[in-house]
């Protein structure tokens, strides 16, 4: 027997990554971490499983997740343009995919497996039939990369100002609300001008952003907040991410995987902007809704902001 063979069948971990078991598989993730270039390939091939078979995968199966958590770790580039062709499948396939990862993670994935070929990310961003949520994530994702010093800033300052000349032209309702957002945890105080611009023609959502706290904002200097957001920082400890997952903490050992619970759906993304409440899809929330500047509900003390906003 090989070495390599040896280690091979030493990492082989193709059942424990790939279906779910409610017992989270400490130790095979650690092996596929530390055998990088044995891991890799199959990792890369649970992937591109997944992405392929989207719309008839068995919802037990979880490859696609542990091989974006654990690629991403690794700071594996080759995963890039498997992500970027995972965020061009239909809005159903990546909510079947990825529920929530959708939001909390799809631009730490990115980020953290950033190839150098920022256009890949542009063509979704600029997508208008892409999922908003997706291309939001796409757009997030640059912070990550300018935070890790992987494109120069001045390259994403003048791409942000490319886009809200574009989502002007386009009337990009949707497009424009992200961009607004993703100014504010860049750097507010550069782009006043046309955020003003996209408020003035109605182009955000101001039900989860206003005009009067982003110049608030400003005069405060809270500026350049991705800097210190761990949200924008790529995946560091994939044992951290996925090991506290409800899923892997279950004392009944079960999981109802009919509405793909394991991915958490508790908060179905697309209320967040649902233009109809009454949709079947949409859950009816029958508190008052909290703004931007109101203090959190969970009783942190600090504004809602910069507490409890998912989509921040």
């Amino acid at each position: 027997m090989s070495s390599e063979t040896a280690i091979l069948n030493k990492i082989d971990f193709s059942n424990s990554l790939t279906i779910y078991n409610p017992l989270f598989p400490s130790e095979d993730v650690q092996k596929a971490i530390s055998h990088k270039e044995q891991s890799v390939p199959a990792l890369l091939s649970y992937l591109e499983y997944a992405i392929e078979n989207a719309e008839s995968i068995d919802d037990s199966y979880i490859g696609h997740l542990f091989a974006l958590f654990i690629l991403s770790e690794l700071r594996e580039t080759k995963a890039y343009p498997l992500i970027i062709k995972l965020t061009k499948l239909t809005e159903k396939c990546q909510d079947r995919l990825l529920g929530d990862f959708l939001t909390e993670n799809l631009h730490q994935f990115l980020g953290s497996t950033f190839n150098g070929d920022i256009e890949l990310i542009k063509t979704v961003i600029e997508d208008e039939s892409i999922n908003k949520y997706t291309r939001y994530a796409c757009l997030k994702s640059l912070l990550i990369v300018l935070n890790e010093q992987l494109v120069e800033e001045k390259i994403i300052q003048e791409y942000t100002f490319l886009l809200f000349e574009l989502f002007l032209d386009n009337k990009d309702y949707d497009g424009m609300s992200m961009l607004v957002n993703f100014s504010c945890d860049y750097t507010p105080s550069i782009f006043i001008e046309p955020i003003r611009t996209a408020f003035k023609n109605d182009l955000v959502d101001e039900s989860w952003l206003d005009l009067e706290y982003i110049e608030d904002q400003i005069r405060r200097n809270e500026e350049a907040e991705y800097i210190h957001n761990p949200k924008f920082t790529p995946i560091l400890d994939t044992m951290i991410e996925m090991g506290g997952l409800a899923c892997f903490n279950r004392d009944d050992n079960q999981l109802d995987f009919e509405s793909n619970k394991m991915l958490d759906d508790s908060l179905n993304y697309e209320n967040l902007w649902s233009d109809d409440p009454t949709s079947p899809s949409t859950t009816v929330y029958t508190e008052p809704k909290v703004g931007r500047n109101d203090p959190c509900h969970c009783g942190s003390g600090k504004k809602f902001k910069k507490c409890c906003l998912s989509l921040h």
